[in-house]
């Protein structure tokens, strides 16, 4: 070992875990170098790798890599013509054709012809995701209304988001030092549809305007079902209290959580639903039980601070 180190340095050869250690702090330093320099980037998550990499071909496949990198990276749009792609890769306008096809049968792009002269190319996402929905008009109430104007949304729009496979509010207490607040409430719709090549869409809309509205019990140890005040094709749409110091959220790494959690779901058949435990859902005034031990708890954590 000593001998071949030996002849490492008088050949002016490093060894290899030198070398390791070099390119890959050279590979560091240059993703560092282009994240602050705003160097253009295509980014390829996960999902890509284990759907379409395999056995996806090498002209739909770089076909693929240059609308990403023509792209706008904020919403995946460009607009380059079939000649001029045919131009880029040295290739017949029919071999461009032919590509297409292949990504817009798998789902990967959808062309348009929008106001330009030539077709809009738009990137489709390949994996679930998250997506904040909205009502087309503003509504005095998170109620009845709401939610049919946002499905009305969804089905116009069914070609781009799949069909409606679940429809879910869930609720949980807010908290304070690590316990349940009857004065703190947090509501959210989730609407989940399902797109022909089974990748999820969870549209979500926090509902700010039900504060006044909560479970009949205070300390929900396990997921419960209730009967929300919402219905879908003529039943209630189902209802499900969290724990209070579960993260359901929409915000930073929250996220991961609830897009696992729609997922569930989806996976989940009603009859397994059904077997959750219940509570009762309503003005809190009215349904929870608890809620003059929860006041005075509350009030002595004021008192204490």
């Amino acid at each position: 070992m000593e001998r071949q180190r030996i002849l490492r340095v008088l050949k002016g050869l490093k060894s290899p875990v030198e070398q390791s250690v070099v390119l890959k702090e050279y590979y560091s330093s240059w993703r560092k170098f282009n994240r602050d320099t705003k160097e253009g980037f295509f980014a390829i998550y996960e999902r890509f790798k284990k759907e379409h990499l395999a056995d996806l071909e090498g002209g739909p496949l770089k076909l693929y890599l240059l609308f990403g990198f023509y792209a706008n990276n904020s919403y995946g749009h460009s607009w380059p013509s079939i000649a001029t792609i045919a131009d880029f890769f040295g290739t017949q306008t029919r071999t461009i054709d032919s590509w297409m096809k292949v990504l817009v049968d798998r789902g990967l792009i959808y062309r348009d012809r929008t106001d330009k002269k030539s077709h809009t190319t738009f990137l489709v996402p390949y994996s679930d995701t998250l997506l904040k929905q909205k009502p087309r008009k503003n509504h005095e109430q998170d109620g009845q209304e709401m939610l049919e104007d946002i499905l009305s949304v969804l089905l116009d729009m069914q070609s781009v988001y799949g069909t409606v496979v679940r429809i879910v509010h869930l609720f949980h207490w807010g908290r304070k030092k690590a316990m349940p607040d009857a004065r703190k409430t947090y509501h959210l719709l989730l609407i989940i549809t399902k797109r022909e090549d089974d990748v999820l869409i969870c549209h979500y809309r926090i509902l700010r305007k039900l504060s006044d509205q909560g479970v009949s019990e205070l300390f929900v140890d396990e997921p419960s079902l209730f009967e929300s005040h919402f219905t879908y094709l003529g039943k209630p749409v189902i209802g499900i209290a969290v724990e209070h110091g579960v993260p359901v959220n929409v915000k930073g790494e929250y996220q991961a959580y609830l897009m696992e959690l729609a997922r569930d779901l989806v996976a989940v058949s009603e009859e397994q639903l059904q077997e959750m435990p219940r509570v009762s859902y309503g003005n809190i005034e009215d349904v929870l039980e608890s809620e003059e031990a929860a006041m005075e708890l509350t009030e002595e954590e004021d008192d204490e601070e």
